[in-house]
């Protein structure tokens, strides 16, 4: 199904092979016009926001004609996660970069025990209710080795570089018709 939208664009609404479906449309800001020919069908908190590039965040607040997005760059927004190659398993948040920088996101619960390495990808594991599995996050861009200065206590942590461009986020999907978590 397809709409054109308040600003003129096209928006679609389309129900993928995994049985859930999908509200997609363009990314606004200020009082959400474009958002209001999106969102026909309210959607609910707690949902996973997508781009083709990778997962971008969850609902938040869900109003009558807008949808706030909670980042993965937020540190209130936690993605149980594993790394492809290795499958460490962690839980995804944000990590504020200093300065304005590039959204990086922080590998934290990662059993000391576990091995993994710069450039494997992350993805989601599915536990917690909001994120179906196998969804990709990013990429690991540091993963310190265990030493008395760093990873000392009793988990590891890693940083992950996301994989959609949360500077830059133009169109968003939200995947809806899952079981989404209560808060």
């Amino acid at each position: 199904m397809r709409r054109t939208g308040i600003c003129g664009r096209k928006t679609c609404v389309c129900k993928p092979r995994s049985g859930r479906w999908t509200i997609c449309g363009p990314k606004t800001t200020g009082s959400g016009r474009c958002w209001r020919s999106v969102i026909s069908n309210p959607t609910a908190s707690w949902q996973p926001v997508v781009t083709p590039r990778g997962i971008v965040g969850k609902t938040g607040t869900v109003g009558r004609t807008t949808t706030r997005v909670m980042l993965i760059s937020d540190e209130n927004c936690k993605v149980s996660v594993l790394t492809e190659g290795s499958g460490a398993r962690g839980i995804l948040l944000g990590d504020t970069p200093l300065n304005g920088g590039v959204p990086v996101c922080k590998m934290t619960f990662v059993t000391r025990e576990a091995k993994f390495e710069v450039g494997e990808r992350v993805l989601t594991t599915g536990l917690g209710g909001t994120f179906p599995p196998n969804l990709l996050v990013g990429t690991v861009s540091e993963a310190p080795p265990l030493t008395a200065e760093k990873n000392s206590g009793l988990y590891r942590e890693g940083q992950v570089a996301p994989a959609a461009d949360l500077n830059d986020l133009r169109e968003m999907f939200i995947l809806t018709g899952g079981s989404p978590a209560k808060k």
